[in-house]
């Protein structure tokens, strides 16, 4: 029997396809430049204090 294509369930013709559309996500402004970006304080804030604390570990070894 035929049938029109609208009436057609592909879905379960085609198990492995799924009818599912995914949303259209919209870009943060730059990006795809990082650079750019507003920079987050915090991470920042961590950073500094890793590094900070990466020259005091760094001191206290001693020479060979």
């Amino acid at each position: 029997m035929i049938q029109a294509v609208n009436n057609v369930n592909f879905q379960g013709r085609f198990g492995r396809y799924s009818s599912h559309t995914p949303k259209v996500r919209s870009y943060r402004e730059f990006e795809f430049m990082p650079e750019l970006q507003k920079q987050n304080s915090i991470k920042n804030f961590f950073k500094q204090m890793y590094e900070t604390y990466k020259g005091i570990c760094d001191a206290m070894k001693p020479n060979k």
